[in-house]
């Protein structure tokens, strides 16, 4: 949980070097390196969180237990500005 704080921490502060450092190894694979990174989180809907005020963590993401997985499951964020 602290790990995805620290990366909204950055998203909010536009610092996507920051951010794509928190990404777990198997999101970096996914996304691809920094460059492609940089281009998914400008744009929607990613790009809704990017120099936000605040946020709500709407669902938790869980730890896939025992077998061996880094973890998985489903997220959702609320953007609210004042």
């Amino acid at each position: 949980e602290q790990t995805i704080q620290n990366q909204l921490h950055h998203f909010q502060r536009r610092d996507l070097r920051s951010a794509y450092a928190y990404a777990s190894p198997a999101n970096k694979r996914a996304t691809g390196p920094f460059s492609q990174f940089v281009e998914m989180v400008n744009t929607p809907p990613y790009d809704l969180i990017l120099g936000c005020e605040r946020f709500d963590v709407l669902l938790e993401v869980l730890p896939d237990g025992d077998s061996g997985e880094e973890g998985r499951g489903a997220g959702a964020l609320e953007r609210r500005d004042a």
